[in-house]
């Protein structure tokens, strides 16, 4: 076996893990960004699966990190005990790249684990301490440029920056977008909280109800003519006022079933009657009496 197939295993699964971390908080930062003013929208927006992938990223670069590790530990090349691999500033060969890398192995496996326990811890703990991806991702970078043995290698470096470029964009788009949906929710909670104007309710007018008329009930009809109070004047005529019914008179048919006038149980129409002249019935009152009358001259008296 060649002897130097530990130090081409350290430095394959050293820049596996730093690229799968750069994944993972790439990933991370576009599922932050928020693409709704409301949490509930953003969820129906994203799929579960996506969330699923940033964590087996993550999980993934602990995996390389600790494979990182046993090759530095088994390799001859350069001489690495546990202790200069868990303790910062212990390695003899650039202790200041090396260190930096061992941060980034603590954060690391903070993070992951406090991702794995989310549902038991405080969720601002747990968002502390998720925010330290960017230190992790800061120290990674760092330490694979400065400490590892293809620093000199153009594509690596090329990756390094574009990483680099993409981590810092996507930064700033979640710090505006952030900003924009903490505008809109403080605008939603203002009309929430502002009191709702009252609806012009226009007055009710009540209903018009017409008036219920009773039946009017009347008694059987008089036979007996009415008499005036008043005497008659000479010459006039007096009609007899006679009995009429309260009720209403059926429609009469037109057409042969036209009933008979003079079979009609109504009474018959008034009649008029003219008044007899009292003064010829006075004058004659006065001559069969003997003395004179209001208008006739004085009998004569006999001669002695």
């Amino acid at each position: 076996m060649n002897p130097q197939v530990w130090w081409f295993v350290a430095r394959a699964s050293g820049i596996v893990a730093w690229a799968l971390v750069t994944a993972a908080v790439v990933w991370g930062l576009l599922l932050s960004t928020p693409v709704s003013s409301t949490r509930v929208a953003a969820r129906r927006l994203r799929p579960a699966w996506l969330l699923d992938l940033h964590r087996h990223l993550a999980g993934l670069g602990v995996i390389f990190t600790v494979v990182h590790l046993v090759g530095l530990v088994a390799d001859s090349y350069v001489t690495f005990g546990w202790a200069e691999i868990m303790l910062p500033m212990a390695s003899d060969w650039k202790p200041g790249a090396v260190a930096f890398g061992v941060v980034s192995m603590y954060l690391l496996v903070a993070i992951e684990a406090t991702s794995l326990a989310i549902r038991r811890l405080p969720r601002g703990l747990w968002r502390w301490v998720h925010r330290s991806s960017f230190v992790l991702y800061a120290t990674a970078t760092y330490h694979g440029v400065a400490a590892g043995s293809d620093a000199e290698n153009v594509w690596f470096r090329a990756a390094a920056w574009m990483s680099v470029v993409t981590v810092a964009a996507l930064t700033i788009r979640l710090l505006v977008a952030s900003r924009r949906r903490a505008a809109s929710m403080a605008a939603i909670g203002a009309e929430l909280a502002a009191p709702a104007p009252r609806p012009v309710v226009p007055p009710v007018k009540p209903p018009v109800m017409s008036p219920v008329v009773p039946p009017v009930v009347s008694a059987a009809p008089s036979r007996t003519p009415l008499v005036a109070s008043i005497p008659p004047l000479p010459g006039s005529v007096v009609e007899l006022a006679m009995p009429t019914t309260a009720w209403a008179e059926p429609p009469v048919p037109i057409g042969a079933d036209a009933p008979d006038p003079s079979s009609s149980p109504l009474p018959p129409p008034p009649s008029r009657m003219p008044v007899p002249d009292p003064e010829p019935a006075r004058a004659m009152s006065g001559i069969s009496s003997g003395g004179s009358g209001a208008g006739g001259p004085a009998p004569p008296t006999a001669a002695t």
